[in-house]
């Protein structure tokens, strides 16, 4: 309940401004009401009109601004909990349904106003709360029903007719209240499943679909990251396998394969507690090191080349596979990511054409 806190606030001020436009919209209805019955129509009532006023407007009237008041006072306490301040809201609205069945019992349709606060309980999305609003509010239709025994309906034999018929609209709200109850915990589902599916596919744009690893676009926002957040000094290394085309012009592309995930393996293993691997593109890899210096990212990184060129694949057991890589590094939080990329790839390329299987760092000997 407490992710809905503020949506719920909102919710029971505005059922309580609603129980104040309904008293006054009631209030208005009473006295016009009241002076066509003494005016046009005298004869239809029986009591004197200081009386009949008191009775059917200035008690009424009373009691549903005093309601309103006893209501706005407490969902604006902090004193109270969050459920007790929803549970108060919708009774307000249900004491003044109340008070007006009573005080015009001879308007059967009143009854039924008290239907309307079970609906309303649908917005909490608590279903106790609706069974307990569904009975309160049927104590208080048969007490309304008394009255008008005792007053505006003694004499009516449809009365308890009307009762009849109303209960059964009060219980066909509360059983429509829970049918819509399980029609919105099946929405919720299916929203909730399309947010989930919608993030794994999100979470699956992200990573390369052969090596697991994070692909492009990725390794960009990452770095991007790094910079804005000043991660200093911050390494980047761009990795290329050597003549990997002659690997798969040879041994095919699915021996390839086995060599880029192997290396997918070897880099991550090492290099996933002091940075973030990805694979940039075909054979090419970039490792991101931030608050690491060029020169610790070069020593962590000719230990992989070591590892790499000594193992032995199943399709070549007489020779070596080895990679070459450039880094580059900044401290500067005005560098754009693509230019560090760009500086590091070009001592990779510099690794190539000295002799491969080497790391360069930018700038030494360049």
């Amino acid at each position: 309940m407490d992710k809905f806190g503020t949506l719920y606030e909102k919710w029971r001020k505005s059922f309580i401004q609603i129980a104040f436009f309904i008293t006054f919209v009631n209030l208005v209805i009473e006295i016009v009401m009241s002076y066509l019955l003494m005016v046009k129509y005298p004869g239809m009532i029986k009591l004197d009109s200081v009386p009949y006023l008191l009775l059917y407007i200035v008690l009424p009237s009373s009691l549903n601004f005093a309601i309103c008041m006893f209501g706005k006072f407490k969902v604006e306490s902090d004193h109270i909990s969050e459920q007790s301040k929803n549970y108060i809201s919708v009774l307000t609205l249900t004491g003044i349904c109340f008070v007006m069945s009573s005080a015009h019992n001879v308007y059967a349709v009143l009854s039924c106003s008290l239907c309307f606060p079970v609906y309303i309980t649908i917005m909490f999305s608590d279903k106790k709360m609706t069974r307990n609003i569904t009975v309160i509010s049927f104590f208080l239709i048969c007490i309304s029903t008394y009255f008008g025994s005792i007053d505006g309906r003694a004499d009516d034999k449809l009365l308890y007719v009307d009762l009849f018929i109303t209960l059964d609209l009060l219980i066909s709200s509360y059983f429509i209240a829970r049918y819509l109850f399980r029609l919105e915990y099946e929405k919720n589902m299916l929203i909730k499943e399309s947010f989930i599916k919608q993030s794994q596919l999100e979470e699956q744009l992200k990573y390369d679909p052969l090596t697991n690893l994070y692909n492009m676009s990725t390794f960009f926002n990452l770095l991007s990251m790094a910079i804005e957040k000043e991660q200093f000094p911050l390494a980047v290394a761009v990795i290329d396998i050597d003549n990997f085309k002659r690997v798969n012009d040879t041994w095919g592309h699915d021996n390839g394969n086995i060599v880029l995930i192997y290396l997918s393996q070897l880099l991550r293993a090492h290099c996933s507690a002091m940075g973030q691997v990805c694979r940039y593109g075909r054979e090419e890899f970039s490792i991101i090191f931030p608050n690491k210096s060029s020169k610790e990212a070069k020593l962590l990184v000719e230990d992989i080349q070591r590892i790499f060129e000594t193992h032995q694949f199943e399709f070549f057991e007489n020779g070596s596979i080895t990679f070459s890589c450039g880094i580059a590094e900044t401290s500067q939080s005005e560098c754009k990511p693509r230019d560090l990329f760009h500086i590091a790839d070009q001592a990779m390329y510099q690794a190539k054409s000295t002799g491969k299987n080497k790391t360069v760092i930018f700038g030494d000997g360049m």
